[in-house]
C-alpha cells in the first residue's frame, strides 16, 4: 500500500475531511488532496506530522504494506500531563481499593464482637464496603484497559498471550 492510499484511509478511519486534516498540521485542503492522489509527496516535516495526527510510526507511513501499522511511541507534549495524571490516579484508586478491602475483611472478622444491636449495621456496612470495593475494581480495570491502550501495552500484551499459548 502507497502512502497516499494509507493517508486516505488513516483519515477516513478518524472521520476528518481533507480540510479538517489540512488544518490539523497547517496545509492546505489541495495539498492533503494531491498527497492522496500520489501527484506530490509531503515534506519530511509534515510526514512526522501526520504520524504524530494519526498516531502511527513514520515506517508505516513510508514504507510498503508489509509494515505494520505500529501506534507512534511519541506522545505529545500536550497530552503528557494527561497521562501523568491518569497514571498518578490510577495509583490513588489502587490505595483506595486495598483500604476498603481490608475495613472489610476487618469488619467480617471482627463483627462477632460487636454488641448484638450493632449487627444488622455490621453487616450493612460490611456489604456496602464489598460493592465499593467491586467498583473501584472494575473502574480500576478500566483505567489499566486505557493506560495500556495509551501507552502501547495493548498490542504487546496480546502478542505475548499468543506466544504463551503457542509454547
Amino acid at each position: 500500500m502507497k502512502l497516499a492510499e494509507k493517508l486516505f484511509e488513516l483519515r477516513k478511519e478518524k472521520g476528518w475531511s481533507q480540510e479538517k486534516l489540512a488544518e490539523q498540521i497547517n496545509v492546505s485542503r489541495q495539498s492533503i488532496s494531491k498527497w492522496e492522489s500520489g501527484q506530490v509527496l509531503p515534506e519530511i516535516e509534515k510526514i512526522i506530522e501526520l504520524s504524530k495526527t494519526f498516531q502511527v510510526t513514520t515506517d508505516y507511513l513510508l514504507l510498503d504494506e508489509n509494515s505494520e501499522k505500529g501506534s507512534s511511541e511519541v506522545i505529545l507534549e500536550e497530552n503528557k500531563d494527561k497521562y501523568y495524571k491518569e497514571v498518578k490516579s490510577f495509583g490513588l484508586w489502587q490505595v483506595i481499593y486495598i483500604f476498603v478491602l481490608a475495613l472489610a475483611i476487618y469488619l467480617f472478622l471482627a463483627g462477632s464482637s460487636f454488641p448484638a444491636t450493632f449487627t444488622a449495621l455490621v453487616w450493612l456496612t460490611f456489604f456496602l464496603l464489598v460493592a465499593s470495593a467491586m467498583a473501584i475494581n472494575k473502574a480500576l480495570k478500566m483505567k489499566e484497559k486505557y493506560l495500556d491502550k495509551v501507552i502501547g501495552f495493548d498490542n504487546s500484551k496480546k502478542e505475548d498471550a499468543k506466544d504463551e499459548t503457542k509454547n
